[in-house]
């Protein structure tokens, strides 16, 4: 299932790229006119998409050049080629490349993949959580993007994975590989199925420097637990649903679940 974010009228710099192509308009009034109308808006905004805001390009433009080295080193910054890569769920992804006409001076890769951490350094944090559920949702954040990095460095090093460019605080430079994404149905074909069994069990089976216990599913539902009671609703039928959940046990619940 694809998910339509409301498409603004402006992006002011890279976040903006977070939000997928096309909108959700609500609230209006459709009319033949109207629908050509949010299907330019929609066009508009999908160019502005694709565009990378100067800010993104020079800090793109360096990094490459300071972890690719070789012809990257050389490179100068308006010959330097980048696009947007959608598809990211809490990441923004580009797609940096040399021009055709740009010889290699060693083993340097052509183009790379250039991930930006996104929204996973602000995991739940709603403006009206108090600071101190949002200082444990930063860290929890945090732990969760340095786990991810070693993660990846060791799939990497052991040929399980795209191999790593580069790492730093904001993302890092990984190997490009042409792709798409698989489409729903195609989760069902059977070679697909047994193929990412197989890929699933050895990754499940390899020796990690990580805590073994399943810690985030519980984690996350206990944080829920947490909100849940302190929730306020001003509607009167909001209200009624929340007073109705709030007769179960839920901590009960959660007991008998594990």
């Amino acid at each position: 299932m694809k998910t339509k974010f409301a498409c603004a009228e402006e992006l002011p710099n890279s976040l903006g790229l977070l939000i997928s192509p096309g909108g959700l308009v609500t609230g209006q009034r459709i009319t033949e006119s109207g629908v050509s109308e949010n299907r330019d808006k929609e066009a508009s905004c999908r160019e502005k998409a694709d565009e990378t805001d100067p800010c993104t390009r020079r800090k793109a433009y360096s990094w490459c050049k300071e972890f690719l080295q070789g012809a990257w080193e050389f490179l100068e910054e308006k010959r330097f080629q980048i696009s947007v890569i959608r598809g990211g769920l809490s990441n923004m992804l580009f797609h940096c490349s040399l021009p055709e006409d740009e010889l290699c001076l060693g083993n340097e890769p052509r183009s790379v993949l250039l991930r930006l951490y996104g929204t996973i350094l602000q995991m739940s944090c709603n403006k009206g959580e108090n600071q101190e559920t949002q200082r444990e949702n930063f860290f929890q954040g945090t732990a969760a993007m340095v786990m991810e990095s070693v993660m990846f460095a060791i799939l990497a090093e052991r040929s399980l994975g795209p191999k790593l460019y580069g790492i730093f605080p904001h993302g890092r430079l990984e190997q490009f590989i042409p792709s798409r994404k698989l489409q729903t149905e195609e989760l069902s074909f059977p070679d697909i199925s047994a193929e990412i069994a197989e890929k699933m069990a050895l990754f499940h089976g390899m020796s990690m420097p990580f805590n073994k216990e399943p810690k985030w599913l519980f984690g996350t539902m206990e944080k829920y637990l947490k909100q849940v009671v302190k929730i306020k609703f001003t509607k009167e039928s909001h209200t009624r649903k929340l007073n109705k959940i709030l007769t179960y046990n839920l901590p009960k619940e959660m007991a008998n679940l594990r």
